[in-house]
């Protein structure tokens, strides 16, 4: 079973990472180089222990399989590749551990003959600072997973998976807008769920919104509804709040508004603290441009349909729906550079246009229609979105960003 796979490589890697740790620390002579390097060795290692509570029985450090029975073999797979991948980082230093009579204390291990004398130019300070990046970068890329994982695990109604996962949030936000957001997909309201802390937003006035909407730092979206069904206005607010406060790759939200002048709510979004004032510019408008300033390398393009990707991901694995997938929803913005008065920031694409999201169990269905109405956004549309109405699922999304990943692949 993938499950037990995973734990023990779990608990191999919190071994040899202890191992590292020590051992760094015993042979470091200047004391603000060891505090330094052990304060960045505990940060690591602690995100990859609140990712093991996903593994853990509450209050305990033994394995729980039974809850990980319902989690798709394919998400567990790709946790444990990612673990395995650890592995080929720290090779070089599992040498050296299965050298060392402290380390065996530890892990259950044939016994060597070899030196107990560990390589010290293993524990230099530029080899451990490059270890220490691709460690950090391992867990960026882990903690993607937890999503995966948590949607194959009964989140509603399982106490001990709460305290447990709780305990390791008081470090650090790790799970709970994921736990939140699943809950939430399973609701067609949003009060339905008696654990849910979702408090009913008001609204901001429309003279509020429109003062807001004239600023230099705010974007703003629409989002057609009728004026009796605010409540669809709101699910969207708590998404997008929720999601806007995280890494989800969206921005922060500022609040929504109706407008009293017609069937449509205005959210209104704050732009990246990092960025300047210019106007942001779509990724549909950058494949366009001929701007040299503009001009992306192939690393970079990758980068950029990997964080679409994954972004969109996650919402799936959450139980949310973008539904509205296309080159012009990927927003960049300028940002302050020494050299030059701003430049582009190709790191971060945000995902915007949200009017239509909604989670997986609230009534969606596609739109009706045999003609194009909008070339636009028609072109992103899976066929089936042409015929008689019916539930909208992920497929859909996908379809979507398969045709948003051949546009950037065929810039």
């Amino acid at each position: 079973m993938e499950a037990t796979i995973v734990i023990e490589l779990l608990r191999d890697a919190f071994s040899l990472i202890d191992f590292v740790q020590q051992t760094a620390h015993s042979i470091r002579n200047h004391k603000d180089e060891r505090d330094d390097l052990d304060l960045k060795f505990q940060a690591q290692t602690l995100r990859l222990r609140q990712f093991s509570r996903l593994f853990t029985v509450a209050d305990e450090d033994a394995a729980e399989i039974v809850r990980l029975k319902d989690v798709p073999e394919e998400n567990l797979e790709i946790v444990r590749r990612y673990l395995v991948r650890l592995q080929r980082i720290l090779v070089e230093y599992k040498d050296a551990a299965f050298k060392d009579k402290e380390y065996h204390k530890n892990v259950t291990l044939p016994a060597t003959d070899g030196q107990s004398e560990v390589d010290k130019q293993l524990f230099e300070k530029d080899k451990l600072g490059t270890l220490l990046v691709e460690f950090t970068t391992w867990n960026d890329e882990l903690a993607g997973m937890i999503p995966y994982v948590l949607s194959g695990i009964n989140n509603v109604s399982d106490s001990p998976l709460f305290h447990n996962l709780g305990r390791a949030d008081e470090e650090g936000d790790l799970f709970a807008v994921h736990i939140k957001l699943q809950q939430q997909s399973l609701s067609r309201s949003l009060k339905a769920d008696p654990q849910s802390d979702w408090v009913e937003v008001e609204p901001m006035a429309w003279e509020d919104a429109k003062s807001d909407m004239s600023k230099p730092r705010v974007l703003v979206e629409y989002k057609d509804e009728p004026s009796s069904e605010m409540v669809y206005a709101q699910q969207l607010e708590w998404l997008l709040q929720a999601t806007g406060n995280h890494k989800f790759n969206t921005l922060p939200l500022r609040g929504f508004a109706p407008d009293p002048f017609s069937a449509q709510y205005a959210f209104l979004f704050d732009f990246p603290k990092e960025s300047t004032d210019d106007a942001l510019i779509s990724l549909y408008n950058m494949i366009l441009s001929d701007k040299p300033h503009l001009r992306m390398s192939l690393k970079q393009w990758f980068h950029i349909a990997r964080s679409v990707a994954a972004s969109i991901g996650t919402f799936h694995a959450d139980g949310w729906y973008h539904k509205s997938i296309r080159s012009h929803a990927v927003q960049f913005f300028q940002v302050p550079k020494p050299d030059v008065a701003r430049a582009c920031d190709f790191h971060n694409p945000y995902l915007t246009e949200f009017e239509s999201s909604r989670p997986e169990a609230s009534q969606s269905l596609c739109a009706s229609g045999s003609t194009v109405q909008d070339i636009e956004r028609d072109v992103y549309l899976h066929p089936d979105r042409y015929s008689p109405p019916k539930p909208f699922t992920k497929v859909y999304d996908i379809y979507s960003l398969g045709v948003l990943l051949l546009e950037i692949g065929l810039w």
